[in-house]
Order: C-alpha cells, then sequence, then structure tokens
C-alpha cells in the first residue's frame, strides 16, 4: 500500500492537537472524515485514537483528563510514525466488532434485565422470576469477561506476534530507533 503523505500530516496534525489538549475528543473524531486513506498506517493509528476518543463525554486530554506517561508515549511514537515515509507494516488487526455486539448485549440487555427480575422476583416472590434473573446477570458477567479478555484470541496473539508490540505502530524497535535518530538529525 502506498504512503499517503498528505492524509499523515492532517492526522499528525489532529493527533498533536489532540494531545496537546487543543482541541476535544469529539473535534478529534469530528476530524477523521479528512484524514481518511488507503494508507494503513493512516486508517491503523485514525482507527485506534478514534476508539480512544469515543465518549459520551466531550473533553481535552488535559488536566485530570491528560495522559498518562505510557500513553503519552504511545502518541508520540504514533505521531513519529506519521512523519516517515515508511509503509505500515502490520498485518490487518482482528475485527472487534462482535465483541463490542456481545459487550453492548451484556451491558445494556442482560444486566438490566437481570436486575429487573431480581426486583420483580422479590416483589412477586416467584422462584422463576429469581432463577431467570440470576441466569441473566451469569450470563452478563460471563460476557463481559470474555470481552475484557478479547486480546487473547488465538487472532490477536498471531497480530501482535507479527512484529514487536511495544513499537506499534513500527513494526520492530529499530525501524522506531532510525525513526528518531532521523528526526533528531534534522
Amino acid at each position: 500500500m502506498a504512503v499517503d503523505p498528505e492524509k499523515r500530516a492532517l492526522l499528525g496534525k489532529a493527533l498533536s492537537d489532540l494531545v496537546e489538549g487543543r482541541i476535544t475528543n469529539a473535534q478529534f473524531i469530528d476530524g477523521s472524515p479528512g484524514w481518511e486513506s488507503a494508507d494503513p498506517a493512516v486508517r491503523a493509528i485514525g482507527d485506534h485514537f478514534s476508539e480512544l476518543c469515543f465518549d459520551e463525554r466531550e473533553y481535552r486530554f488535559a488536566g485530570d483528563d491528560a495522559l498518562d506517561a505510557n500513553a503519552r508515549s504511545f502518541a508520540d511514537r504514533c505521531r513519529l510514525f506519521l512523519q516517515t515515509d515508511q509503509a505500515y507494516q502490520w498485518p490487518e488487526a482482528p475485527s472487534t466488532t462482535a465483541h463490542a455486539l456481545v459487550t453492548g448485549a451484556a451491558v445494556f440487555l442482560l444486566l438490566p434485565l437481570g436486575f429487573v427480575l431480581l426486583l420483580a422476583a422479590a416483589v412477586l416472590a416467584t422462584p422463576a422470576l429469581v432463577l431467570t434473573g440470576l441466569v441473566c446477570l451469569t450470563l452478563s458477567g460471563l460476557l463481559l469477561w470474555s470481552w475484557s479478555r478479547r486480546e487473547d484470541t488465538p487472532a490477536w496473539r498471531a497480530y501482535w506476534a507479527s512484529g514487536d508490540r511495544d513499537a506499534w505502530p513500527f513494526l520492530r524497535q529499530a525501524d522506531y530507533h532510525q525513526a528518531q535518530k532521523a528526526l533528531c538529525s534534522l
């Protein structure tokens, strides 16, 4: 796949503005159509930070919402990658759609239904409702546990085995260090 310097620059600017607290999470997401690209690095980095920014409240990465040192280091590595002309070498990441749907069902359907059934069982003194409510809560807990373990699937293990996880979006630490040296020599 071809490197798209123009879209990398647009995403890099938006990411810098986000990380430095100059724009909100919602403004970052609103700007995402501007950096849509066939460049897999732009898609992967843009998708990662868009998922991070998807929230019901609008905020800036500042004060109590500032990125911690690890997240800041990760964002800096992504911004550096966007400044390079290196091809993105990671394979396509496994889909998280199924896990998202299951988690949504657990949180927004089974969990509330379980509590409602238990409340109804308490009011009506019906053992069948107690059992059904407990089944709903148990299923919800199992689905949430499954979601918490989503990166431990064979597909994700194969994905992370493709390169150095601590270097992502660079494939190897050597590529990352070479990009750092190139930036310092400018």
